[in-house]
């Protein structure tokens, strides 16, 4: 994550603005990036913050909690009166590695019928003269697929539709940076996913390796995938179905966190204005939660194996199979069987309800 943002998320997160006030300004770093502005961000982010700190004194804890930000994708501008280009290039799949760099777009990744790799584009251009530039760089560098906007085209008013059909079973790696769009991932599999975006909405779906996804305003959701799990959202929920590796950890400030189906060893779940919940669990040893604001529901009528919970919170409802309970100075522990444990819960929330059936 470049410097822009991080300043952004840590002011957030120290409650110096509020949730709105980030969001406009991360979507100030977009803009500076696709128009290739030379203007220091740090002088802008200064000037900014000024207006903020005389207009608002709000901090993190005026969040209207538990809203559901799934609609935060805004439409395309740019589809609307505009020019569009189309162009589909065939590419031998020696590939191993594919890098995405787009703007305002979006970008769909699919298997192929074929053995070889096909990029449908789809660029629509504000102004009717820009037609005639190669606004997208398609290249292959040694074994590396390249899809980007052209240096040369950044400040252009367009926006580009990017999919890809792979034709190999598995890549090593899949690196995906995009401001302003969406993401959908379908069927394919890279060892690494390494994905950074400002203002996006995802989709992953059916996949085996490991994901790293750092977004800061949109909806995420992964269905059915093999690895682990690196996910960090600022506005926006996430949602996970019938995940299955070692290690899984989302890290939101506002937004809820829903799983239906875990088979994660070690599961670490945090927002700082937002529910979480947990539905049939399949198998897991060590899951941490953590929100300030948010509610917290663990459904663990399909874990058949014992489970010991520590509960640090002032409101709770607890099913009566755990009829070992025991207060301590960490909080509130109970469990199914107090000699031995299949799976540690470890529960702190501020100012929500802790539920456990």
């Amino acid at each position: 994550m470049n410097e822009e943002k991080k300043m952004i998320l840590d002011m957030l997160k120290e409650g110096k603005i509020t949730v709105e006030q980030a969001s406009d300004l991360l979507e100030a770093v977009g803009k500076d990036k696709s128009k290739n502005n030379e203007e220091s961000f740090v002088d802008k982010l200064s000037t900014s913050f000024e207006k903020i700190m005389k207009k608002t004194s709000e901090t993190i804890s005026n969040f209207d909690f538990d809203i559901d930000l799934d609609s935060v994708n805004i439409p395309n501008i740019y589809h609307i009166n505009s020019q569009k280009t189309e162009n589909q290039t065939k590419i031998d799949d020696d590939v191993n590695a594919i890098e995405i760099d787009l703007i305002n777009g979006s970008l769909d990744i699919e298997r192929a019928q074929e053995n070889h790799i096909m990029v449908d584009e789809k660029v629509y251009f504000k102004n009717k003269e820009d037609q005639v530039n190669d606004y997208l760089n398609i290249e292959v560098v040694e074994d590396k697929l390249i899809v980007s906007v052209n240096e040369n085209y950044k400040s252009l008013d367009a926006s580009a539709n990017v999919k890809l059909y792979l034709g190999k079973n598995i890549y090593d790696s899949l690196d995906i940076n995009i401001v302003n769009g969406q993401v959908e991932l379908c069927d394919v599999d890279f060892k690494e996913n390494n994905i950074e975006s400002t203002n996006a909405r995802f989709t992953i779906i059916n996949s085996a390796g490991n994901i790293d996804l750092k977004n800061t305003n949109g909806k995420i959701e992964i269905r059915n995938t093999n690895g682990n799990l690196e996910v960090s959202n600022v506005n926006g929920s996430v949602y996970l179905s019938n995940i299955s590796g070692e290690n899984a950890n989302v890290d939101l400030v506002n937004g809820s966190i829903r799983i239906d189906g875990l088979n994660m060893e070690k599961v670490d779940l945090s927002s700082k204005a937002g529910s979480i919940k947990i539905f049939k669990i399949v198998d897991a040893k060590e899951v941490n939660i953590g929100t300030q604001f948010g509610s917290v529901v663990i459904d663990t009528n399909e874990f058949n194996k014992n489970i010991k919970a520590l509960i640090k919170s002032s409101s709770y409802s607890i099913a009566d199979k755990f009829k070992n309970k025991l207060q301590t100075k960490d909080g509130y522990q109970v469990s199914t069987n107090p000699e031995e444990s299949d799976l540690d819960l470890d529960i702190k929330s501020a100012f929500g309800r802790v539920s456990i059936r």
